[in-house]
């Protein structure tokens, strides 16, 4: 039995030491003479949103990771998701520019951020049931009047409307709301 629980034990660090080595065992990827490569994405004129808050969701993050080249499609599409992700924190008049900065064959990918202004939340409700207050709704809603907007927290909030509307014995509940 002893043996056995030593043979076991010994087994578990020999797999144990084969997982890390094959875990670190990645290495750099060599670029073929000519081959053209991401080599770094920047990110320039984002204050409210981190760099890494904006570049891992983006294709160009793989794409860089994996060393391939820039492809055009991409960068217009994560141009369009950083823009997508300033205008749900209520910066409507963002713009994001994108360029692609060639040194050899490395390729730099900048985005250039202006933000902008960021809108500030107007909230009120109307036509609500009687025996539901207005002040009551509005005190349960975490999207406040004048706060910065955010397009999670107002999203939040028309679900929260529609909960309190139902807990009051509606069974259908139609909420128009704009933006």
């Amino acid at each position: 039995r002893l043996a056995t629980a030593l043979g076991v034990a010994q087994m578990v660090r020999w797999l144990a030491v084969l997982v890390i080595a094959i875990g670190c065992g990645g290495q750099k990827r060599v670029h073929a003479p000519g081959e053209v490569w991401l080599a770094k994405i920047v990110v320039k004129g984002n204050r409210s949103i981190p760099e890494d808050d904006l570049v891992p969701g983006l294709a160009l993050d793989r794409a860089l990771r994996d060393g391939e080249r820039v492809d055009p499609y991409q960068l217009g599409l994560d141009t369009k998701r950083i823009k997508g992700a300033y205008t749900r924190m209520g910066f409507f008049e963002a713009k994001v520019d994108s360029r692609i900065d060639r040194q050899d064959n490395a390729e730099t990918v900048v985005f250039t951020i202006v933000e902008g202004p960021r809108a500030t939340a107007r909230v009120f409700v109307s036509d609500l049931p009687p025996e539901l207050p207005e002040a009551y709704v509005l005190d349960k809603l975490e999207l406040q009047e004048g706060a910065p907007f955010d397009y999670e927290l107002y999203e939040d909030g028309k679900e929260a409307i529609k909960l309190l509307v139902e807990e009051q014995g509606y069974p259908v509940v139609d909420l128009e709301e704009s933006v």
